[in-house]
């Protein structure tokens, strides 16, 4: 069983305005390597990812000094894949900087900070990631008339994505088991506790 859902270019444009401006740390040990990314001003995708134009700031360090960059304009790919993580499916982004204005930086310099900031991006630490094989985990009582009492547990258990010119494509792989209906009033049980206690299944 499939299920999928397509994302125009228009709607994944209006998800990043959702939720940027944003910070990407850029190393776990150095909390003041950072990259803001400022609300795009162009979207588009096509077969390689998602192309982001937008401005952005750049906190970073050239031979030991702290330097703070202004970005006036940046393009960024945005490249959605499925990944393994604790041996399930994750979507997960990763982030590289295609072009760049930093007139404000010498021009020696440009090239090793690009080329720094994408090795860090390239890391897990800066990948975004959501497990949809633990969020899209579900679990329903049969009705009580029903003998022996039964629950239906539905799952994903993998996925795949692709981008066009048209948009993203998100698609995952579902099962269907039956399971003793004490066992599906569990896992109800526990999913309504976690929600009361505010956290839930998030991207990463």
């Amino acid at each position: 069983m499939w299920l999928q859902a397509i994302l125009t270019p228009a709607d994944v444009e209006r998800m990043l305005g959702e939720i940027t401006p944003a910070q990407i740390a850029l190393d776990r040990d150095e909390p003041d390597r950072a990259l803001w990314l400022d609300r795009p001003v162009h979207v588009e995708t096509d077969s390689e990812g998602i192309r982001i134009v937008t401005s952005a700031r750049l906190q970073w360090d050239v031979i030991g000094i702290q330097v703070p960059i202004t970005l006036r304009t940046v393009r960024v790919l945005v490249v959605p894949r499925i990944a393994q993580q604790d041996g399930h499916d994750v979507l997960a982004f990763s982030a590289r900087i295609e072009q760049a204005d930093l007139s404000s930086v010498p021009e020696f310099i440009e090239a090793p900070v690009i080329a720094r900031v994408n090795e860090a991006l390239a890391s897990e630490h800066a990948r975004l990631t959501w497990n949809f094989t633990e969020t899209l985990d579900f679990h329903f009582n049969l009705p009580d008339a029903l003998e022996p009492p039964r629950g239906l547990r539905l799952f994903a258990r993998w996925g795949a994505v692709r981008t066009t010119h048209e948009g993203m494509a998100i698609a995952a792989s579902f099962s269907l088991d039956a399971e003793p209906a004490e066992v599906a009033s569990g896992h109800l049980a526990a999913r309504a506790a976690t929600r009361a206690s505010g956290v839930g299944d998030t991207i990463h």
